[in-house]
């Protein structure tokens, strides 16, 4: 069956035309009509009616030229359109390929939601710690698990529950410092072996009492032989002193009065008190009567005083061999306990931070509803709704309201995001958010970042390196410094890198002039910082998503390399190296913008536009049509100026004006909400005013005819960095 085509204007993509065409060229090549009809119903003829056509012409050579010269001609335009039929075709089958590819990635990324969605349900079941059981019952679901923390000082950290038909039933136990402090203390009473004095002997000493210089004075050896070394210089004031008499001894056992109970003084002697009563010491597990003892791992005495004071040897070197083993035992023991106890605290940090992150979750906030049939209605994915103090977290599931987490804190979240860890929830104006990572640029001064043009035009040849898809770079023109050129990098949305068989309109193109007065360094790091975010994070920003898909952008990093390098006066930093004011150069109205004074800031130059930088940028941006540039700037440093303002717009035009305002406003409303900043007495931070005679947007405005904006961003906010980048930035895409 013929296939019908339609009417569309020449040229046409119709696929319905293509197959109307292909069919028409099998009749125009082999039919032996001399005749046929076109799509838009004319007559044509064939290659048999051109055949026929040069022989009714006659046998001329000229005919017979002409009618080869048409069906070579007819035969051209074939071969093009069978090759791009092929082309089309071939693209039809690479999109088909490409689409059942997507498929199986959209499948495995929804698999993927739903395990993320499932362990984090999984996650919420055991976070819930409340004061007591009443309070964890009254609060955790049917079969979900909650804990209940014992006070500081307890053996027991926290005891953990799980709600079974309504009642709290134990399921676990974490050890609490009281454990771990008291096994700590049995470690150091059992490892009786110390070598703790100071001399070269190397003697090991089961007991050994030294005195202030740490030199032994009196003690045992290992195998419980009794020593005494007269060599101790300070042996009469051996620091073993803990009775409750006025006697001088080395060593003492003493009933529960601190009476002696027997003793060696510091001549070596053992000394018996038969009067003592209630002697303590008693921790070995045989029958023997002692009142100190170092007793290996069963209990059995090793060393030790009997209640006469004399000396116990009660086993061999083996055992005490044995009982070094059973405290390095008891120590690791422990070690790997306290290692427990730091993996928990871990875990447990891991969890609430987990179900911070679950808060926004592949979203940049959720909205709060007044109920879950307001949430539902409103088609977000999730969504919270008020529960008592806290906010109950839903997720939309084909219609139904499916729980997720109730979390207390995020009623009482801060409203600003200045000052808050990466990662930290805040709310803004009704929405949870994450506040996102600010790197150093935000905190770093312009000077800092950009010393001069060579350190501009790297951080923009980074950004390329990084994104070398999206940006390309172009040498524009030369500047007054010898050998320094200015550039031109473009930021083009995504589709217009493809090479497409289908006609599309061009996207809309915005410029963006940096900088023109060299100490306006603020500006030229604003501009780059705008151009980072549109390729950084439009993926987490509305706005920037819609700029970075919708608009060309061409970002011209500086005009003035000599002014951005020179280290001198602002004067001077303002100016090119022939002293010209830039922005008083250009030809339009120039004889009535700046001073013919070459010592003054605003000198104008010899002549319209004699600056090699104004004749690059003018031919530049007479060469690259664009619905809007924007000429950067720095105005104030607020709040020191008398009226608090941090920025204006410059331009003309009922038109231009309107959009300026609107953006002057949202710019406003920003610095307010974000900032609280002091009002002016117009209670407004911006303005809208004019552009100077001989400038660059008076010259694009009027020359031209465009739209062009002078936007002059803040110096200085504060004295706070981020708070000027984050407002100038913001700025560039609200006018954008």
């Amino acid at each position: 069956m013929a296939t019908t085509p339609n009417k569309d204007k020449v040229p046409s993509n119709s696929v319905r035309n293509l197959l109307f065409n292909s069919e028409k060229l099998d009749e125009v090549v082999n039919s032996e009509s001399l005749t046929y009809i076109d799509r838009l119903d004319s007559e044509r003829l064939t290659l048999k009616g051109l055949e026929e056509s040069a022989v009714s012409a006659g046998p001329t050579v000229e005919a017979a030229v002409r009618a080869n010269e048409q069906a070579t001609a007819i035969r051209q335009q074939a071969e093009y359109i069978v090759d791009s039929t092929e082309v089309f075709i071939q693209g039809a089958k690479n999109s088909a390929i490409e689409s059942a590819g997507f498929a199986a990635e959209s499948e495995a990324a929804a698999q993927q939601a739903k395990a993320s969605a499932a362990a984090a349900e999984a996650v919420s079941d055991v976070e819930g710690t409340y004061p007591n059981i009443a309070a964890g019952l009254a609060a955790t679901a049917e079969g979900k698990y909650f804990r209940v923390p014992q006070g500081v000082g307890s053996s027991v950290s926290f005891l953990y529950y799980r709600k079974i038909s309504g009642a709290a039933v134990a399921v676990a136990d974490a050890p609490g410092l009281l454990v771990v402090s008291e096994l700590a203390s049995a470690i150091a009473e059992y490892a009786a072996p110390h070598e703790f004095h100071n001399d070269e002997n190397t003697d090991q000493y089961a007991f050994a009492a030294c005195d202030r210089t740490g030199l032994v004075g009196f003690g045992t050896y290992i195998n419980g032989e009794l020593i005494y070394k007269k060599e101790a210089e300070n042996s009469a004031s051996l620091i073993q002193e803990f009775h409750s008499d006025n006697s001088s001894v080395v060593y003492a056992i003493c009933d529960v009065w601190g009476a002696l109970a027997s003793w060696i003084d510091v001549d070596g002697g053992t000394y018996p008190s038969g009067g003592a009563q209630g002697l303590r010491s008693e921790f070995h597990n045989d029958g023997s009567s002692v009142v100190y003892a170092a007793i290996t791992s069963a209990g059995a005495i090793m060393l030790g005083f009997d209640s006469a004071g004399v000396l116990i040897n009660g086993v061999d070197k083996s055992d005490v061999e044995a009982l070094s083993q059973d405290v390095l035992s008891l120590k690791g023991s422990n070690a790997v306990l306290q290692s427990d106890v730091r993996d928990l605290s871990a875990r447990t940090s891991a969890t609430e931070s987990t179900l911070a992150s679950l808060v926004t979750s592949g979203l940049t906030g959720y909205q709060i509803y007044g109920s879950t049939v307001q949430g539902l209605a409103s088609g977000d994915a999730y969504f919270g709704v008020p529960d008592g103090a806290a906010i109950a977290l839903y997720r939309n599931d084909a219609g139904a309201a499916v729980f997720v987490f109730r979390q207390a804190d995020l009623q009482n979240l801060p409203t600003l995001q200045e000052g808050l860890p990466a990662g930290s929830l805040y709310r803004d104006n009704g929405v949870v958010k994450v506040r996102r990572e600010f790197d150093y640029l935000y905190t770093d001064s312009p000077d800092r970042t950009i010393p001069n043009y060579a350190s501009l035009i790297g951080l923009y040849d980074a950004l390329m390196a990084e994104f070398p898809e999206a940006i390309t770079k172009k040498e524009i023109g030369p500047s007054s410094v010898p050998g320094v050129s200015l550039y031109a990098y473009t930021i083009a949305p995504p589709m217009m890198l493809g090479d497409v068989n289908v006609w599309y309109a061009k996207p809309p193109r915005i410029i963006i002039n940096g900088c023109i007065h060299g100490h306006e360094k603020a500006a030229a790091k604003s501009a780059f910082m705008f151009a980072r975010e549109l390729c950084k994070q439009w993926m987490d920003d509305e706005t920037l998503a819609l700029l970075r898909n919708s608009v060309e952008f061409i970002f011209i990093p500086a005009i003035n390399p000599y002014g951005l390098s020179f280290s001198g006066p602002a004067g001077e930093q303002r100016r090119n190296a022939n002293k010209v004011d830039l922005n008083r150069n250009f030809p339009f109205e120039w004889s009535t913008g700046g001073v013919t004074d070459i010592n003054s800031d605003n000198y104008r130059g010899p002549s319209p536009a004699s600056e090699i930088e104004t004749q690059t940028y003018m031919e530049f941006i007479s060469n690259n049509d664009a619905i809007a540039t924007f000429e950067m700037h720095n105005g104030n440093r607020y709040p020191q100026q008398e009226i608090k303002q941090i920025g204006w717009i410059g331009t003309e035009g009922r038109n231009n004006a309107f959009m300026a305002s609107m953006s002057g406003r949202k710019w406003n409303a920003f610095a307010h909400k974000e900032f609280r900043l002091t009002l002016n007495r117009n209670n407004s931070t911006t303005s809208l005013t004019t552009v100077a005679s001989g400038g660059c947007s008076k010259y694009i405005l009027n020359t031209l005819n465009r739209s062009s904006f002078l936007v002059e961003l803040p110096f200085s906010i504060n004295s706070n960095w981020w708070q000027t980048f984050t407002f100038s930035v913001n700025a560039l895409k609200v006018i954008s």
